[in-house]
C-alpha cells in the first residue's frame, strides 16, 4: 500500500514541478530572444547613427578641404611658379590644419618640358618645401583628374619623393587661355594624412573591444586598429585567406557604396560580431564599425544567469511546498485506504480516521462512513434473504420428495402381473412441479391409469396436484368408469377453487382379461397407439374439458381393444412444447416421428429415447415446463365384450 501513496504524491510532485519547469523555461527563453533582438536592434542603430556622424564629420573636413584645392586652382591657374605661387600655397598650407601638403603641378606642355611642381608640406619642425622632381605625370593624382577633366580623390598611397607618409590626395585640373584656346595647365593637390584620419577615429570608443575602420573604394583598408592592415591588405583579401564568404559580401556591399549591417566574425580576434557599414559620398570610401556580440550582450547574459539561478531557487522551494501539500493530501487517505481495505476485509465495525478539514478529502471520509453504514445494512439484509432462501430451498426440496414420492417410481410395479408392462417418468421445471401420473388397481382386473397437467408450476400447482391425484384415487374405488370418476373430481375441485386453477386429466381403464381400454378426456393430450407394422395414431378425443373450469360437465367415454403387443404412450404438454436454442417446438409431428421408428422397444425404452431427444432438441435452453412421459404395453391376448373402433377408423 505505501507503494501506491508514494506512486501519488510522486506523480503529483513531478506534474507540478514539470508544468512549472516548463512554463517557466519558456518564459525565460521569450524574454532572452525578446531582449536579445530589441537590444539587438538598439545597437545596430546606435551603431548606424554614430557610423553616420563619424561619415559626417570627416566629409565636412573632406569638403572643406575640396573647397579650398579647388579655389586654389582658381587662383593659381593664371600665375606662372614665381614667388607669389609659392606663398600662396604655403599661407594655405599654414592656415589649414587638415591639409597636410599641397602643390601646384605645372603640365610639362607649358614648362618647355620641364617638371615644375612646388610642393609645400607639414613636418615635424613646421612647414617644408620642396620640389617634385620625379616625373608626378605618371602619377594617379596627376593623370586621372587630367583624363577626366574634373577633381579626384586618389586611392590611399606612400608619397615618396614628396611627404613620405601615406596619404590621399585631392587633385583639381586648371586651364589657362593659349592663344584663344583652354589648354590643360596642371594639377592643384592637397593631401591629407592618413595618420591624421586614423586619429579622427581612435578618439570614437566603442565598447571594449569595438573599432572602427575604413576601406578605400577598391577595399583596402585606409584606417583601422591594426597598423599591419593598412594599405597592405584588403578586406577581399581578409575574407580569402579566412575563405570567409560572410565578410566577403559584406566587402561587396561596402564598395558598392551601399549601408547597412550583418553578422560576421571579427577577423582579428574570431569573435562572433556585427558590423553596421556606411559609405562616404565624397572620397568613395566606407566606413565600418565592429561590434562584438559578446561585449554587448554581456549584461543581458549576466542577467539570464541571474534569472536562472533564481529560478532553480524558486524550483527548489515549490518542490518543498509541493512535497508538504501532497502529504496533507496523501496522509488521510491512505488512513482512509487502511480502513477501506480492512472493510473490503469484512471487518464492517473498522474505525474511519477522523479529519477536520472541510474540504474534498472531508467529504471523501462522510461518503466512506455512508457506504460503511450502507453495507452493514445491506449485508445484514443479504444474509436474512440468504437464509430465508435457503429455508425455502429446504422447503421446496422436502415438498419435491412428498411430490416424487406420491407418485409411483418402483418398476415394474406389479411384477406378479404378467399382461402389461408399465413404464413412466415425471422431469419438472422447478424444485415441483404440477404434472403427475399414477396407475393402480381397483379390482383384479381393472388396472387404471390416469396423467394429469395443473395449470402453472411451482408449489401451488404441487398441491392442486397431490389434492386432484387424491381425489381421483378416491373416486375410483367403485367406480364403474372414467367418465364418472370425472364428473365427480371436477365438481369437488371446482366447488373449492378461489384460485381459478384447473388440470388437464387423462384417465383410462384396462380391464386385462380382455385388453378393453376405456379412457376420459380432461382436456388432455391425447396418447398415442402404438401398434407394430402401423403408424402412431393418436386416440380419438372425447372433446372433455379442463377439471376445475366448469363443475357441471358430463364427460364422455370412448373405448378401444389393445392387441397383444399394443402399448400407449402418454404424455404432457412439456414434451412437445419443449424450445430449443431457436425458438423452435419439439412439435407432436417430431414426436410422431420419433415414435413411428421404435413402435416396437419396451416401455423403459420408450420413455427413455424420448426424454433423451427432447434434451439433445433443446441443448442449453433452459427447460420451460414439466415433461412427463408414461407407457404401458399391453402383453395379453384380448377380446372386447364391446368393440370400439380404433382410432383413425
Amino acid at each position: 500500500m505505501k507503494k501506491y501513496d508514494r506512486s501519488i504524491q510522486f506523480k503529483f510532485i513531478i506534474a507540478i514541478l514539470f508544468s512549472c519547469g516548463l512554463l517557466f523555461t519558456g518564459i525565460f527563453l521569450v524574454n532572452y530572444f525578446y531582449s536579445r533582438n530589441i537590444i539587438k536592434d538598439l545597437i545596430q542603430r546606435d551603431a548606424a547613427h554614430l557610423a553616420l556622424a563619424t561619415v559626417k564629420r570627416i566629409e565636412l573636413i573632406l569638403y572643406g578641404l575640396e573647397k579650398v584645392a579647388m579655389n586654389a586652382a582658381a587662383e593659381l591657374a593664371e600665375k606662372t611658379v614665381d614667388e607669389e605661387a609659392h606663398e600662396m600655397i604655403r599661407r594655405i598650407v599654414d592656415h589649414n590644419g587638415e591639409i597636410y601638403g599641397m602643390t601646384l603641378a605645372n603640365d610639362p606642355s607649358i614648362t618647355a618640358g620641364t617638371f615644375s611642381a612646388p610642393y609645400w608640406y607639414r613636418g615635424e619642425q613646421g612647414l617644408h618645401f620642396r620640389y617634385l622632381t620625379y616625373d608626378y605625370t605618371v602619377s594617379d593624382w596627376y593623370i586621372i583628374p587630367k583624363e577626366m577633366g574634373k577633381p579626384q580623390w586618389s586611392e590611399p598611397y606612400f608619397d615618396v619623393g614628396g611627404g613620405e607618409c601615406l596619404m590621399t590626395t585631392y587633385s583639381v585640373p586648371f586651364y589657362r587661355q593659349v592663344k584663344g584656346e583652354k589648354v590643360f595647365a596642371g594639377v592643384v593637390t592637397a593631401d591629407v594624412s592618413l595618420t591624421w584620419l586614423r586619429e579622427i577615429l581612435s578618439s570614437i570608443t566603442i565598447g571594449k573591444t569595438g573599432y572602427i575602420f575604413i576601406i578605400s573604394r577598391n577595399g583596402t583598408f585606409i584606417s583601422h586598429p591594426d597598423e599591419r592592415l593598412i594599405m597592405n591588405e584588403s578586406i577581399f583579401s581578409v575574407a580569402e585567406a579566412r575563405n570567409d564568404a560572410a565578410l566577403r559580401d559584406i566587402g561587396k556591399r561596402m564598395i558598392r557604396g551601399e549601408k547597412g549591417n550583418g553578422a560576421l566574425q571579427d577577423w582579428t580576434n574570431g569573435a562572433d560580431s556585427w558590423i553596421v557599414f556606411h559609405p562616404f559620398p565624397l572620397a568613395g570610401w566606407s566606413l565600418g564599425i565592429v561590434l562584438p556580440k559578446s561585449e554587448l550582450l554581456g549584461d543581458l547574459s549576466k542577467l539570464s544567469h541571474m534569472v536562472v539561478v533564481l529560478g532553480v531557487g524558486g524550483m527548489l522551494l515549490l518542490l518543498v511546498v509541493t512535497v508538504l501539500i501532497g502529504r496533507s493530501i496523501t496522509r488521510p487517505l491512505l488512513g482512509l485506504t487502511r480502513s477501506v481495505e480492512r472493510i473490503a476485509e469484512g471487518d464492517l465495525d473498522a474505525p474511519l480516521p477522523v479529519i477536520s478539514s472541510r474540504d474534498e478529502i472531508a467529504r471523501l471520509a462522510t461518503s466512506f462512513a455512508h457506504m460503511q453504514k450502507s453495507l452493514k445494512h445491506y449485508i445484514k439484509e443479504l444474509a436474512q434473504t440468504i437464509s430465508e432462501k435457503e429455508r425455502i430451498e429446504s422447503e421446496l426440496t422436502i415438498a419435491r420428495e412428498i411430490q416424487m414420492g406420491i407418485l409411483p417410481k418402483v418398476f415394474p410395479p406389479f411384477p406378479e402381473r404378467k399382461e402389461f408392462d408399465i413404464y413412466a417418468r415425471l422431469q419438472p421445471a422447478r424444485e415441483v412441479g404440477g404434472d403427475f401420473y399414477d396407475f393402480f388397481f381397483t379390482d383384479k382386473d381393472h388396472f387404471w391409469v390416469v396423467i394429469g397437467d395443473v395449470s402453472g408450476k411451482g408449489v401451488p400447482a404441487s398441491l392442486f396436484m397431490a389434492v386432484t391425484r387424491t381425489l381421483l384415487k378416491a373416486k375410483a374405488e367403485g367406480a364403474s368408469s372414467p367418465g364418472a370418476v370425472l364428473d365427480v373430481v371436477n365438481r369437488d375441485l371446482s366447488a373449492d377453487n378461489p384460485s381459478l386453477m384447473f388440470v388437464t386429466i387423462f384417465l383410462g381403464m384396462l380391464d386385462c382379461r380382455t385388453g378393453l381400454f376405456t379412457y376420459a378426456n380432461g382436456g388432455h393430450n391425447p396418447p398415442y397407439l402404438l401398434r407394430p407394422g402401423e403408424d402412431p395414431q393418436p386416440l380419438l378425443s372425447t372433446k372433455g374439458l379442463a377439471l376445475g373450469v366448469q363443475g357441471r360437465f358430463q364427460y364422455r367415454e370412448n373405448t378401444l381393444t389393445l392387441k397383444a403387443d399394443d402399448a400407449l404412450l402418454f404424455y404432457t404438454d412439456g414434451v412437445t412444447e419443449a424450445v430449443n436454442a431457436p425458438g423452435e417446438l419439439f412439435s407432436s409431428h417430431r414426436l410422431q416421428c420419433l415414435l413411428a421408428k421404435n413402435e416396437t422397444r419396451s416401455p423403459l425404452e420408450t420413455v427413455g429415447l424420448v426424454v433423451k431427444e427432447i434434451e439433445a432438441f433443446a441443448g442449453e435452453t433452459p427447460q420451460a415446463d414439466d415433461i412427463t412421459v408414461m407407457v404401458i404395453r399391453f402383453r395379453g391376448q384380448g377380446t372386447a365384450m364391446m368393440d370400439a373402433p380404433a382410432p383413425g377408423e
